[in-house]
């Protein structure tokens, strides 16, 4: 819209005939930085939940086009037979604007990363304490009950990080909880309570590996 409403004023208020480039050169510069600030909307990477911090990339970039629109007005004005002032100028805005961008994108994609890996993190251990928790209430035999309840309380009091190094014990705890899921569905009590143990066992080895950072 604005670009429509800006040509039409454009060629429908100017005189053709006395436009020198440096005016040309500012009539491009404004239409790059519009063209910069649309697609800093749409390059942001996108996510689940709030992603506020996707808000300082747009926001440089329509800084950047509200000041090259003031600037390249002015120049468009006052219409410069050379071209060098009105290129260095604006040459210098855009790219210390789209190096600022950048940095910024770049600074979102790793902020968007991490947010990604640490809810990957949490929903391990939300999830092994929810199914720990449901399985104490499914099985009728109350000492495995109270020995479920125990590994719930490890399980859910564990750090949410990870590490690759223990990536193959979270694999081991949840296939254990499946197959206790499986044991108290068979009132295999004796499985089961074997189980629980391993459970607690691999918990505790995985914790003390990440506590020890091996």
């Amino acid at each position: 819209m604005f670009l429509i409403v800006f040509n039409l004023l454009f060629f429908l208020l100017g005189d053709n005939s006395i436009r020198n480039l440096s005016l040309w050169i500012s009539y491009g510069f404004i239409h790059f930085s519009y063209i910069i600030f649309l697609l800093s909307i749409f390059i942001n990477r996108k996510g689940d939940g709030d992603n506020a911090y996707e808000a300082p990339t747009i926001y440089i970039t329509w800084k950047y086009f509200i000041v090259e629109l003031f600037v390249g007005l002015i120049f468009i004005w006052i219409n410069l037979e050379g071209i060098g002032l009105a290129l260095t100028i604006q040459l210098l805005i855009a790219a210390v604007s789209i190096v600022m961008w950048l940095i910024h994108l770049m600074a979102n994609e790793h902020t968007a990363d991490s947010i990604q890996i640490q809810k990957k993190e949490i929903l391990f251990i939300k999830e092994s304490s929810e199914r720990l928790k449901s399985l104490s209430y499914k099985t009728h035999d109350k000492e495995l009950a109270r020995r479920i309840e125990k590994c719930y309380d490890i399980v859910n009091s564990s750090p949410t990080h990870t590490s690759l190094n223990v990536n193959h014990l979270e694999k081991n705890i949840s296939n254990s909880i499946a197959e206790l899921a499986d044991a108290i569905d068979d009132k295999n009590l004796e499985l089961a309570g074997r189980l629980v143990e391993q459970i607690i066992c691999l918990v505790q080895e995985r914790n003390l590996k990440l506590k020890m950072n091996i």
